[in-house]
């Protein structure tokens, strides 16, 4: 795990003026998503589970619903110091893999009353949650969790082996000696058999933004301007002054732009498009486009054409 020491004035001090602009933004994606709920019928009785795994820091009144692959262990840690559990034993012990922090967090924001008690928690508190475009969300997974299967035995036999047994039509493909599934593979999976696990999850499932009202929009895209917002506005600056913020926790390394071309230009096109079924409310919701990625996808006369 690679961290990166920033001290307060660095790493959460905003100027006016871009304070005035993040929350102009912020209260934009808000309103955004009020107006795409309004449009259509919402189950809220189905809040339960999106509920049932808030983190809620009642001391500092903020609430978070994890969306995996989208900064979770950055705000794991953040959850974890805002506890007063962060010691350097259980940095060691997350470095050896001894101990994960999403456990630790777990165990210290226990959710075990009723759903009615824990909402009432809830509406107590600043909820936001932080997502990322749903297309690299899936190509950070799929990178993280089932490209090698070293180190991710469990995805494999959950997973991998299913898929790349299901979906590996051609054994004269070159990439039939790979155990693993490619990530075209693993699309056609989502796809076809919608079998989601916590790291791609739509969020429309996973934190049910038609149904609870999230104060705070954060963006993966633009995160340290967001969160610095956040931390700011909620006075959480003094407490995370001097957490070593979780840069990335992929073995693969970070998912960049260039990354992103690389694995896109050899999907089809029509493969994205249903994915893009999958998830569209996650692209509506959070105001995400499939364009660019449908550009340089096999199957599209523009697919030399760049994603920057």
């Amino acid at each position: 795990m690679k961290t990166n020491r920033k001290t307060l004035s660095s790493a959460y001090s905003t100027s006016a003026e871009e304070l005035i602009n993040v929350r102009v933004e912020l209260e934009s994606r808000k309103k955004l998503l009020e107006n795409v709920c309004a449009n259509i019928q919402d189950d809220t009785g189905s809040i339960e589970k999106a509920i049932s795994k808030m983190i809620i820091n009642e001391n500092h009144g903020i609430s978070w619903c994890p969306i995996y692959k989208a900064a979770s262990s950055t705000w794991m840690k953040h959850f974890v110091t805002l506890a007063g559990l962060l010691s350097g034993t259980i940095m060691d012990l997350i470095r050896e893999n001894s101990m994960q922090m999403n456990s630790i967090v777990r165990q210290a924001y226990i959710t075990n009353t009723n759903s009615k008690t824990i909402l009432k928690k809830m509406n107590k508190t600043k909820k936001f949650l932080i997502v990322r475009h749903p297309f690299e969300r899936l190509l950070s997974a799929y990178r993280d969790k089932l490209e090698y299967m070293e180190g991710r035995e469990y995805y494999y036999e959950r997973f991998g082996y299913h898929i790349r047994q299901s979906y590996r039509k051609d054994k004269r493909d070159d990439s039939w000696g790979k155990q693993e599934p490619t990530f075209e593979e693993f699309l056609q999976f989502v796809a076809e058999e919608r079998q989601f696990d916590e790291h791609w999850m739509p969020y429309y499932n996973a934190c049910r933004p038609c149904g609870i009202n999230y104060e705070y929009i954060l963006k993966f895209e633009t995160l340290q301007r967001d969160q610095n917002f956040f931390i700011q506005e909620n006075g959480l600056a003094n407490w995370l002054s001097t957490v070593e913020n979780v840069e990335n926790t992929n073995p693969r390394g970070p998912t960049t732009s260039v990354i992103v071309k690389k694995y896109f230009k050899n999907i089809h096109k029509s493969v994205l498009e249903n994915i893009y079924k999958i998830y569209e409310m996650d692209f509506k919701l959070f105001s995400y486009s499939p364009e660019k990625y449908y550009m340089i996808s096999i199957g599209d006369i523009h697919k030399n054409e760049s994603i920057s």
